[in-house]
């Protein structure tokens, strides 16, 4: 084999290992793309829910409130 030979050898396998790269790097970037547009999704929904359970919160603060009141007054007819 000439050195001319192994020359071209090496170049091709120099390019297939570039595109190899290449692809790689691509296929990679697509993956972080997706990954981070799935973590947004995942972000909204948390917010979303941190939003419900504060109003949960509060609806059941309110009740407790109400059951509060509800209960004096049927402690004060049973009292009377």
């Amino acid at each position: 084999m000439t050195i001319d030979e192994r020359l071209e050898r090496l170049t091709e396998r120099h390019q297939a290992l570039v595109e190899s790269v290449e692809l790689f790097v691509a296929s990679t970037r697509e993956n972080f793309q997706s990954t981070n547009a799935g973590l947004a999704r995942v972000g909204t929904m948390v917010d979303q829910l941190v939003v419900a359970v504060q109003q949960t919160n509060e609806s059941v603060a309110s009740l407790l409130t109400v059951v509060e009141s509800h209960q004096r007054r049927i402690s004060g007819l049973e009292g009377a």
